[in-house]
């Protein structure tokens, strides 16, 4: 591999080129992926049990009686290079990005342009944590849903199907996603879900539409035409998890999330180890060869 060669003219260039330059550079796509966790009752320290704390941190720490045991997001994106390369790149760069998804992940904020970047969720718990803002096992809670902002997308992908009994939530979740232009959905490579899907609720067999049939259904009614945005329909694909790897939506995000160092091989002294025990085999070898192994 040749050695890459430095550009020296660049800074010679005129500013309207430098402009366009990294313009350009501010439009390159970026995956950002998000999963949810279940949160677990905290024990405040001894100096803060006294100190009065919002309803929604009251959630947040397990501590709402009302919602035991929610879920709430994390993700995992890199800030773009274009942004920490120098001043003037993080002068044009910052007409495209914003910091967002304060209110979905509720402890921190990251770089989206909403342009051309495509948001991951690992499977449906996390779509619906980040439509909703954080959900309980019966679905939205009323308090965050209420008072949260929902952040422009336009690409959006999932690592997981859409089960039959998720479609009703999945439904009512969708119309914060009013500027959608693409989604991309996993299947199990299972033939029937091209036309019909069976579930069963309280003993009895259900027949509901594929996901596919269901999401076109779905982009027809007059409610989501009037909920969206845009005019045109979103683009709608199924692919297989060996799909979704060529395609780059189920890859690592870059070596950045790896470990920074090897992790430490911790030795032992030869004063910790156990004396070997030879067994007669090798006690015979070494009598008759002399030499001890």
């Amino acid at each position: 591999m040749s050695d890459l060669a430095e550009f020296t003219l660049f800074p010679k260039l005129s500013s309207e080129i430098k402009a366009m330059v990294w313009d350009l550079a501010s439009q390159e796509p970026n995956r950002i992926l998000f999963d949810s966790w279940r949160i677990r009752k905290r024990k405040y320290p001894k100096r803060k049990v006294t100190t009065p704390i919002s309803e929604r941190d009251r959630i947040f720490c397990g501590r709402h009686p009302d919602y035991p045991n929610p879920r709430r997001l994390w993700a995992q994106g890199r800030v773009p290079a274009v942004l920490i390369t120098c001043r003037e790149s993080r002068y044009w760069a910052m007409k495209h990005y914003s910091l967002c998804f304060g209110d979905q992940l509720y402890y921190k904020s990251l770089w989206f342009n909403p342009k051309v970047d495509t948001l991951i969720f690992s499977d449906m718990f996390a779509a619906f944590c980040f439509g909703w803002g954080g959900v309980i096992k019966r679905g939205a809670i009323p308090l965050i849903r209420d008072s949260f902002t929902m952040p422009v997308v336009e690409r959006v992908v999932v690592q997981d199907t859409l089960r039959a009994y998720f479609y009703e939530k999945a439904t009512e979740m969708a119309s914060n996603f009013r500027h959608l232009k693409s989604l991309v959905m996993r299947t199990d490579g299972v033939p029937i879900e091209i036309n019909s899907v069976w579930w069963w609720e309280d003993g009895y067999s259900i027949h509901q539409p594929s996901l596919r049939i269901f999401m076109q259904m779905f982009w027809d009614t007059e409610w989501w035409k009037a909920t969206r945005a845009v005019d045109k329909k979103p683009e709608f694909q199924i692919m297989t998890p060996e799909e979704m790897w060529d395609a780059g939506f189920a890859k690592p995000l870059g070596p950045s999330h790896k470990l920074n160092r090897r992790p430490k091989i911790y030795k032992a002294k030869a004063a910790q180890l156990l004396p070997l025990r030879r067994s007669n085999r090798i006690k015979a070898i070494e009598a008759t060869s002399g030499v001890e192994l």
